[in-house]
Parts: C-alpha cells; sequence; structure tokens
C-alpha cells in the first residue's frame, strides 16, 4: 500500500494552524494576476526507497501520520525569495484526517524545494527557513531521530498539477545489543560517540559537532539493548563503550569506528563482559538493511 502525502502549495496567505508564511514581506506582491496562479499537487511518498525489512509502508499497512508525526516545506523561487513555508505536526494520539494535505497556488517558474519528515526517536530538530536562499537553510540541533527529506530545483507551469516528490530516509540507525550478562565487578557502562549538529541544504553537508553520553541501564542482571537515529551520517563515527567498576574506575574501553550510511542500520551484537574474564570480545557490525559487515574488534 503506498502512503502519500498531499501537498498543494500557496503562494498567498493561507492560514492554518502550525504554519507562518512571508506574507507581509512588501517585495512580494500581496495580488499576483490571479490567471498567472497554478495550483500543485506534490505527492510525497516519506519512504520511496524504502530497503529494510521494517516499517515497509507498501506491507504496514500505515498511515501517514502514523510513519511521521512532523511535516515541514519551503520553497525559493528564482530570486531566492521565500515564497512557501509550512510547518505542521500531531500528536502521535490524535492525528488530524486531513494530516499531510497542505494547499497553495505558485506562479510558473523555477523553484528550489525542500521537502521533510520527521518519525520515530526521541530527540529534537529544528528546521531553518530564512526568508532569503542562504546556507542558512537546513536543520540544526540535530538528535535522536528518523529524518526523510528531499531537496531538489522544480519547476511550475500552467500545465503542472501533479508532481511526485519522493522522500528518502536521511537517518541511520544504531543498534547495540549486548548478549551476555553484567559481569558482578561492573557498576556502570557508558557509550560515548559524535555525530553532526546541523545540515546545511544549499551546500549538501553536515557541520557541528553533538557529544552523544549515554549511560545504559542495567536490568535484571543485563544491559538493555541500546538505539540511537543518526540524522545524515557521515562515512564513519568513533565509537566508545566504557566499562566501569562499583567505585567509578574504568576497568576497559572499546573504541570502534562503525560505517553509517542513510537508510541502512548498524548493528553491534555480542559478548563483553567475558573479556574480564580473559575470553575473546565478540562484537561485530550487521548491517541488516544491506550487505553484511563483520567488524574486527580490536584486542
Amino acid at each position: 500500500m503506498k502512503h502519500t502525502l498531499i501537498l498543494l502549495g500557496m503562494l498567498c496567505a493561507f492560514s492554518f494552524i502550525g504554519c507562518t508564511h512571508t506574507e507581509d514581506d512588501p517585495t512580494i506582491s500581496p495580488n499576483p494576476p490571479t490567471e498567472d496562479l497554478v495550483s500543485v499537487t506534490f505527492n510525497v511518498n516519506p519512504l520511496a526507497v524504502e530497503v529494510a525489512p521494517i516499517s515497509r509502508s507498501s506491507s504496514s499497512g500505515l498511515s501517514v501520520g502514523e510513519l511521521v508525526n512532523t511535516i515541514g516545506c519551503a520553497a525559493y523561487d528564482e530570486s531566492g525569495k521565500l515564497v512557501v513555508d509550512v510547518f505542521k505536526e500531531h500528536n502521535s494520539t490524535e492525528i488530524p484526517a486531513d494530516f499531510g494535505t497542505i494547499t497553495t497556488t505558485l506562479l510558473p517558474g523555477k523553484y528550489k524545494l525542500l521537502i521533510y519528515g520527521l518519525g520515530k526517536g526521541d530527540g529534537e530538530i529544528i528546521q531553518s527557513f530564512p526568508n532569503e536562499y542562504s546556507s542558512d537553510l537546513g536543520f540544526r540541533k540535530l538528535g535522536d531521530r528518523e529524518v526523510f527529506y528531499t531537496f531538489k530545483d522544480i519547476e511550475i507551469s500552467h500545465s503542472s498539477s501533479n508532481i511526485e516528490v519522493s522522500l528518502p530516509r536521511m537517518s541511520a540507525l544504531l543498534k547495540v545489543e549486548i548478549t551476555d550478562d553484567v559481569h558482578p565487578n561492573v557498576g556502570k557502562v557508558v557509550y560515548t560517540f559524535f555525530h553532526y549538529d546541523r545540515w546545511e541544504a544549499s551546500g549538501n553537508k553536515g557541520g557541528g559537532t553533538n557529544l552523544i553520553k549515554k549511560e545504559v541501564s542495567i536490568v535484571d542482571g543485563y544491559l538493555e539493548n541500546y538505539q540511537y537515529y543518526i540524522p545524515f551520517p557521515n562515512s564513519t563515527i568513533n565509537f566508545k563503550i566504557s566499562v566501569y567498576d562499583n567505585k567509578n574506575t574504568v576497568l576497559f574501553e572499546r573504541n570502534l569506528s562503525l560505517p553509517f550510511e542513510p537508510n541502512k542500520r548498524t548493528i553491534v551484537r555480542g559478548k563483553l563482559f567475558s573479556s574480564l574474564d580473559n575470553k575473546d570480545l565478540e562484537i561485530f557490525i550487521d548491517d541488516t538493511w544491506g550487505e553484511d559487515l563483520e567488524y574486527p574488534l580490536p584486542e
């Protein structure tokens, strides 16, 4: 089953909850000739390039509102003016029937179009849609969140009515699954890594540093499984596992250079605490969204 978001852009003001527009900009004509305006429908599939065996829109039967709870859209005309600025979100316990439908009209011409959706994860991601097209266009405070995103050039003409727009997943997923029970001498375990803090759409690049330091809960003698969505990942991320004793002294550490790619999972799975008994430490990377990647852990 294919799910679509219907976005009908609007140059003149159209108000609804959660949206802002540049209707007060004196450089933009408030009343363009009606005969020049074109009604456009953007049919957006937020899982168009899904290759993972989970959450496929074709088999899950989920609605758009169940797949993403936030939608944003920006369009810039040839002069660099922001002419469409949309932000909508919903409470997951109460999804509006029309969520994913945004209505607008555009003048014929060329535009730069950015559309995104936010799905799973607990982190914060803040959109940045400046009034003038610049390197500020994109996202900041990138956190633990599943991002679906496209940024492309489009051309609107009087014959434009339906335009297909695919939103590939632009997050990777880190999963850590330690399979052996926690050694009695262990007081806590901490995971530490860095990833991009912002994404610049116009330059198609990331920047900044977001430090993640997570103390993993111990439940019934085992470490809880851990997962984290990494938006706009770079090729590798340094991931450190620090194991402390009950006096907060480091017993040992493991430093891994883990590969990450959009729309793929990097899974660290195996035994960790057996190294305290002079046994081999068996941790590997299992990328189940594509080819399996074996990771040789340093001694």
